[in-house]
């Protein structure tokens, strides 16, 4: 099993130049696929969708997105009427095998006033691979603060050991909420023991 993470930068290599082309193509042909710092509508309203145009690039794909920091990108038309647009800052994974459930965890952070410092997070995913259902978590620490990260790092270890003993997506029978089927027939998702962390974590090995 290939398993690849990577900062992209939002898609702005070491010349400087936007070329989401090229990420994608650096990742092709690995089995899972972590992705950091991966944007929708920053800078402008209309500004690019990194998640949707990266999983156009890559259609052999599941995937899934999730952002950290998130703010508002809206604009009022002349009519009165609203373009809805958020900015977000997150990951994505994709990967060859179903992603049989998703959830994301913002984590501890500081209020660093001497420098900037924005939400982070985990995307923790749970796939169906070809050797069996496994756990992964994308995880992007912050950049400002060893303090900060160590409380980052604390909070991804319990994660990690608690998920398996707190279940998969729901537990219990279906039949308890009569009134709708929430599995759409499909059997109890796992929360499995089997675990990979990776990402970007901000400091030396």
């Amino acid at each position: 099993m290939k398993i690849v993470s990577y900062n992209i930068h939002y898609a702005i290599g070491k010349d400087n130049h936007y070329d989401l082309g090229r990420v994608a193509d650096s990742v092709r042909g690995a089995d899972i696929i972590a992705l950091q710092e991966v944007e929708r509508h920053y800078g402008l309203p209309d500004g690019p969708r990194q998640p949707e145009d990266i999983a156009d690039m890559l259609p052999e794909y599941y995937w899934i997105f999730d952002a950290s920091f998130d703010i508002d990108g809206s604009q009022k038309r002349a009519d009165g009427t609203i373009l809805n647009r958020r900015r977000q800052h997150g990951q994505m994974l994709l990967s060859r095998w179903p992603i049989l459930s998703k959830r994301y965890h913002l984590l501890p952070r500081l209020n660093i006033e001497s420098e900037f410092n924005m939400q982070m997070g985990v995307l923790e995913a749970v796939i169906d691979t070809a050797i069996g259902e496994l756990r992964l978590y994308d995880v992007h620490f912050g950049s400002v603060s060893s303090e900060e990260r160590q409380l980052q790092a604390g909070f991804v270890v319990a994660l990690v050991r608690d998920a398996p003993e707190q279940g998969g997506a729901w537990t219990g029978p279906v039949s308890a909420v009569a009134e709708r089927d929430w599995s759409v027939g499909m059997k109890q998702p796992p929360m499995p023991m089997d675990a990979i962390v990776l990402g970007d974590f901000n400091m030396q090995p």
